[in-house]
């Protein structure tokens, strides 16, 4: 179980922080 929730955490975390980095990204446009 640790081993498959290691390899899911990765790129959950990639995907996490890249809709921060969009959300960032639409903020800063916006004003």
């Amino acid at each position: 179980v640790n081993r498959l929730k290691g390899k899911l955490e990765i790129p959950f975390l990639k995907f996490v922080r890249l809709i921060a980095l969009t959300c960032l990204l639409s903020v800063t446009l916006k004003d």
